[in-house]
């Protein structure tokens, strides 16, 4: 049964960042559990390689499907 919302969402397409590229990009090893991505591994893998393009970093990515993506920026 669908939920009753007090008012509808602004139009237009929600610009912010979904993910806080500073703190995934910031050196330490992250990983993020097949539960914590927003669909495959491998999909999220090509999300932060391209975060990582657009800020000229250098990173290292390993997206296993069972285990999720493991993921360390390069100095």
């Amino acid at each position: 049964m669908p939920t009753t919302i007090p008012a509808m969402p602004e139009p237009g397409h929600d610009t912010r960042p979904k993910y806080d590229w500073s703190k995934i990009l910031d050196g330490e090893v992250h990983h993020f559990g097949p539960s914590e991505v927003p669909s495959t591994p491998r999909n999220f893998a090509k999300q932060v390689e391209k975060a990582a393009r657009k800020r000229g970093l250098m990173v290292r990515v390993i997206a296993r499907k069972r285990q999720g993506v493991y993921v360390q920026r390069l100095p």
